[in-house]
């Protein structure tokens, strides 16, 4: 943060290296002397994504005077991250799959919950169905181009 309002410093590799050795050991500490704690800030950060993928929402469906077209968001975007463009393109999508997550997260948990033969099933429903409604949300005049093609 302090390069991006500084362009005359260099960010120099141990300088990288100390900052995630000491984010590291912050969530260690935090894991090992707040773990009665953590159900709460995950619960937080459940409102948080919640409340801002509807605000998200609701910005970008009422702010714009024109929206873009389907071919523009999907066929003709200028790709100018130096990465392939399916690269460029997964990798924007990857940060809502790190945020809704995957079934596979559910699982991992399946030994801790109380009935596992009839939670998880509800567990893996409940992130699949709330993974593709905020899907269906953000897809341009609620047409998905899974369904109707790359055409407009």
């Amino acid at each position: 943060m302090y390069a991006i309002y500084h362009a005359d410093y260099i960010i120099k590799p141990w300088q990288i290296f100390v900052t995630l050795t000491v984010i590291n050991w912050l969530c260690v500490g935090a894991t090992v002397f707040f773990n009665r704690y953590l159900p709460y800030l995950q619960q937080f950060g459940l409102f948080i994504v919640l409340v801002g993928g509807l605000v998200t929402i609701i910005v970008l469906a009422t702010m714009p005077k024109q929206h873009s077209s389907n071919a523009f968001v999907w066929r003709d975007w200028n790709n100018l991250t130096g990465w392939g463009s399916g690269v460029a393109f997964l990798t924007g999508v990857l940060n809502g799959a790190f945020t809704i997550g995957t079934p596979d997260a559910v699982t991992h948990m399946a030994e801790e919950l109380p009935d596992p033969k009839r939670d998880l099933p509800k567990a893996v429903f409940a992130q699949v169905g709330l993974g593709t409604l905020s899907t269906w949300n953000f897809c341009p005049r609620g047409e998905s181009v899974i369904f109707k093609g790359h055409t407009d």
